[in-house]
């Protein structure tokens, strides 16, 4: 599958989506597992280790745990905006590379780099939703 940076109908349509998918540290980590990985699809299983693995203080320590919030409340949010693609029969994830997403998560990145904040909200508010 090519990559398709268009959002899908009710996808990442306004800043406002993007952070409300993005908003949890189930979905930050999810798609950093990708970024990461450079893979573009996972099993619920892999990828639900990988998130049990970064013990976050609100992401489950525990790979099933894990499985189970990734099933019910994060893939779903971020199929919804067109971030992933959730394969339920074959419990398998795509990831949907998608400009917007990089883009916030390159911003994310300065500001754990002690960037001042200033300069993050600015590159924040410049994120292009058009591709």
């Amino acid at each position: 599958m090519a990559n398709d940076n268009r959002a899908p109908p009710g996808g990442i349509n306004s800043i406002d989506r993007l952070f409300s998918a993005l908003s949890t540290e189930c979905a930050l980590h999810t798609v950093h597992y990708f970024r990461e990985t450079s893979e573009q699809v996972s099993s619920l299983e892999d990828l639900a280790d990988y998130v049990a693995s970064r013990n976050g203080e609100t992401t489950p320590s525990d790979p099933e745990d894990a499985a189970i919030r990734l099933y019910h409340c994060t893939l779903p949010m971020l199929t919804k905006v067109g971030i992933v693609d959730y394969d339920r029969r074959q419990q398998t994830v795509r990831y949907r590379e998608h400009r917007a997403v990089e883009e916030y998560l390159s911003c994310l990145e300065e500001a754990d780099e002690n960037v001042p904040l200033q300069t993050v909200l600015s590159n924040v508010s410049a994120i292009s939703l058009e591709e």
